[in-house]
C-alpha cells in the first residue's frame, strides 16, 4: 500500500450537508467503522441553525473531522471543503449515503494497483444489495466522454487531489442550491474537465457504496425539470452533438411510456419533466464566463 499523504491522511472526504441529521449520523458511523483509518472528514454544514453541533461533538474525538459552515449551494460548499483537503484521494459522499466497512481499503488498493488513473467511479447499492440506478454499464469500463454520462454520480466518485485542483473544482453555477436553473450534473461536469486534461478515469462495477433507492414517482415535478435542465446544459456546455442529446431525451421519453404502461402516472410525469428539462437545458447557450468553474478562493493552494 502506498504511503499516506502528509499527516497520515490519504483520503479527504468532503461531505456537504443540509437538513439531514439521522442519515448523516449513519454515514459518519459507517466511516468510524472503516477498516482503513487514514482519512479525514470535512463536513460542510449548510444549515442555518446549530442542529449538527451535537453530532460534531459526538464524533470529533473518534475521527479527523473538520466542521465548516457556509450558505446554500452544493458546489459552493464542496469547493469550500476542497480548500481544506490534505489527502491524496478525494471523495464526495452524500449525507444520506453510507460506506461498506471495507470501502476505503478497497478504493485505496485500487488506486495503488492503477497509478495511471486519476478518477474512479464505483457502483451504488441500496440496503438490500440491489443497484440503485439502471443507467450503469453492465461491465467495468473506461470513463470517456460517452460513458461519463452513465457512470458518474458524486457520492461514487473518488479523484486524485491534484486532479481536482487542476480541474478547478466544481462549477458553482451547477448543482443543488446553485441559484441557477441547473440543479444537477455538477459531478459529471467535473469528471469531464478531468478527462479533458488527458487524465484517465475508470468505472469499477465490483466496488460499491450504499445509497437509498429513490422512487421517481415521489420526486416533485419541478425538481425533475431542473435536474433535466442541468443535464441538458451539461451536454451543451461540453459540446455534445444533437445525436447524443436526442438519445438522452428519447431515453427519458421511454420512461414516460413505461410509466404510462404500468399505470404509474406520477413516474411518467417525472420522466416527462426530465425530458422537457433536457430539451430546454441543451438549448440554453452557456455564458462563457459563468460556465467556467468558479471555485472558492484558495482552492489552488489547498493544504496538504
Amino acid at each position: 500500500m502506498s504511503k499516506d499523504a502528509k499527516g497520515g491522511v490519504r483520503f479527504s472526504l468532503v461531505l456537504a450537508t443540509v437538513h439531514r441529521v439521522t442519515e448523516l449520523e449513519r454515514m459518519i458511523a459507517s466511516l468510524a467503522a472503516q477498516t482503513y483509518k487514514n482519512f479525514e472528514l470535512i463536513l460542510v454544514d449548510q444549515n442555518s441553525d446549530d442542529r449538527l453541533i451535537p453530532v460534531v461533538e459526538r464524533w470529533k474525538g473518534n475521527l479527523r473531522l473538520i466542521h465548516l459552515r457556509t450558505g446554500p449551494g452544493l458546489s459552493k460548499a464542496r469547493n469550500l471543503g476542497l480548500t481544506f483537503i490534505r489527502g491524496e484521494l478525494v471523495g464526495f459522499p452524500d449525507d444520506d449515503c453510507w460506506y461498506p466497512q471495507d470501502c476505503l481499503v478497497r478504493i485505496s488498493e485500487w488506486f495503488d494497483r492503477f497509478p495511471e488513473y486519476s478518477l474512479l467511479s464505483t457502483c451504488a447499492q441500496d440496503e438490500t444489495g440491489d443497484e440503485v440506478a439502471s443507467r450503469w454499464p453492465l461491465q467495468p469500463c473506461v470513463i470517456d466522454r460517452r460513458s461519463v454520462l452513465m457512470t458518474c454520480i458524486s457520492f461514487c466518485l473518488f479523484v486524485r487531489r491534484q486532479s481536482v485542483v487542476d480541474a478547478g473544482g466544481f462549477d458553482e453555477g451547477m448543482g443543488l442550491g446553485s441559484g441557477t436553473p441547473f440543479q444537477s450534473a455538477e459531478e459529471s461536469d467535473l469528471a469531464l474537465r478531468v478527462i479533458a486534461r488527458g487524465e484517465r478515469g475508470w468505472f469499477e462495477k465490483s466496488i460499491s457504496v450504499h445509497h437509498p433507492r429513490k422512487d421517481p414517482a415521489s420526486a416533485p415535478a419541478e425538481r425533475a425539470f431542473h435536474y433535466g435542465l442541468g443535464f441538458g446544459y451539461l451536454l451543451r456546455k461540453h459540446h455534445y452533438g444533437i445525436k447524443v442529446w436526442l438519445y438522452h431525451v428519447l431515453r427519458a421519453c421511454g420512461g414516460v411510456v413505461r410509466g404510462i404502461f404500468r399505470a404509474r402516472l406520477r413516474e411518467a410525469r417525472f420522466y416527462w419533466n426530465s425530458a422537457r428539462g433536457r430539451i430546454a437545458g441543451y438549448w440554453h447557450k452557456p455564458d462563457p464566463i459563468r460556465s467556467k468553474s468558479r471555485p472558492s478562493s484558495g482552492l489552488s493552494s489547498a493544504r496538504g
